[in-house]
């Protein structure tokens, strides 16, 4: 444990002393539904929108949706399709992105007893619209998140009160035209949230966004966040 949050400081202590920053202050709002239909099958719905200062300005809208594929019980493949709409201050004006992408997630006990460790892969295949070049390019990136769920207490009413400490990195893979770098950017996470009765979590935390842009200066978004996640089992009842 003591590893893991020294780990953590040093990357925090590194994304802050980077030269030539650019900064911004942001909210970022989520939302992430998972259906199950099955003991194998699933659905998953997600919506973000990203937002430069108090809701000033919409820098980012997205949508996505996946097929889930529960091939273990702590283990779940899923296969999708993503929409973004991200805008361009010097143009003044929103480009678009198509995106297809495939999942590995599982999740195990952490050092301590209280607490869980979730591991994501994913690799998404990218279509960008470029204003500058006016033409869509591709991408291939490969994204990792390692997420730690931390529970603090109990509470009244089945419901239970956590702490989360998330990073994810995002690797642009192969020759393209949106980014030359080895990291396009990374996303610390830290938050509390509130879990009830397991079907619903509200979490309210502060996220660190860095980017490492093709032909500019570094830039960290400093954004607070707020997400909630559901899961609603829609299997069929068996007959009594």
């Amino acid at each position: 444990m003591k590893n893991y949050f020294l780990g953590v400081f040093i990357l925090i202590a590194t994304i802050a002393g980077a030269q030539n920053k650019t900064h911004h202050e942001g909210v970022w709002l989520a939302y992430a539904g998972q259906f199950k239909f099955s003991n194998r099958i699933g659905i998953h719905l997600e919506a973000q929108n990203r937002n430069y200062g108090l809701f000033e300005t919409n820098i980012q809208n997205l949508y996505r949706a996946g097929l889930n594929f529960y091939v273990a019980p702590q283990t779940t493949v899923t296969v999708g399709y993503a929409l973004v709409d991200t805008y361009n201050a010097g143009f003044n004006e929103y480009f678009k992105e198509d995106r297809t992408w495939e999942q590995l997630q599982f999740y195990h006990d952490a050092i301590t007893d209280n607490s869980t460790m979730l591991h994501r892969f994913r690799l998404e295949q990218r279509w960008v619209e470029s204003l500058a070049l006016n033409e869509i390019v591709y991408q291939n990136r490969l994204r990792y998140m390692n997420r730690m769920l931390i529970h603090l207490a109990e509470l009244k009413n089945e419901k239970s009160f956590y702490g989360v400490v998330q990073n994810e990195l995002f690797i642009p893979l192969g020759e393209n035209k949106i980014t030359t770098n080895f990291l396009d950017q990374n996303r610390l996470t830290l938050a509390l949230g509130l879990n009830f009765n397991n079907k619903t979590r509200i979490e309210l935390g502060y996220l660190n966004q860095f980017l490492n842009p093709f032909s500019d200066n570094e830039i960290i978004n400093h954004n607070l966040s707020l997400a909630v996640f559901q899961s609603f089992n829609l299997m069929p009842k068996k007959a009594e």
